[in-house]
């Protein structure tokens, strides 16, 4: 996370707030953010795009990449 945690918050009001009525493109590492404010998910892994109808599909595949 960048930024304390005031700054982080206004981060997530003016992405998943403000705009909750836009589609937005998330990247991250932190399976909790994705599970909290994603309804699907694409996982790329070398240099390959895969799409996931759910998040937690996309995370069991993504777990299965990284071992």
């Amino acid at each position: 996370m960048v930024g304390d945690s005031r700054f982080h918050d206004k981060c997530m009001h003016e992405l998943f707030e403000k705009r909750k009525d836009r589609a937005l493109i998330v990247v991250s590492h932190d399976p909790s953010m994705i599970k909290n404010h994603c309804d699907s998910a694409y996982v790329l892994t070398a240099g390959r795009l895969t799409a996931h109808e759910s998040v937690d599909a996309a995370y069991d595949f993504y777990q299965t990449c990284v071992q």
